[in-house]
């Protein structure tokens, strides 16, 4: 996954990435969605029977102005972190990660329904 200060591979959705045990964004999948942390708004923690095959659900995400209408989520259960990608991954971020380059820290958006993707900066 991607994360706000640049690559981060985890195994466990640990306190050491900034934001993981509240509400916050922690970084955006190769998909274009946003990964969350733990918890939902109103501080209850999210458990793996809350999010769908991928480790995300459909729900209303606003960032930096665009709303997003799916996010993945961390959890303290195995697998933590997403482990699969409910979108197509975008060509743009395909091609940093062949040239071997660090995916943009843009994000973009997508509606599940629409499946366009919405860049941002």
């Amino acid at each position: 996954m991607t994360g706000s200060t640049g690559i981060v591979a985890a195994a466990s959705a640990s306190r050491c990435i900034p934001g993981a045990e509240s509400n916050s964004l922690v970084g955006w999948a190769l998909d274009g969605y946003p990964i969350l942390g733990m918890q939902e708004a109103d501080g209850v923690w999210l458990a793996n029977a809350d999010l769908d095959a991928c480790h995300g659900r459909p729900e209303q995400v606003t960032i930096d102005g665009c709303t997003c209408s799916y996010a993945y989520r961390l959890t303290r259960e195995y697998p933590y972190t997403l482990g699969c990608f409910t979108g197509q991954l975008l060509e743009n971020t395909l091609r940093d990660v062949r040239d071997g380059l660090q995916p943009s820290r843009r994000g973009s958006c997508r509606s599940r329904q629409g499946g366009a993707a919405v860049d941002f900066q």
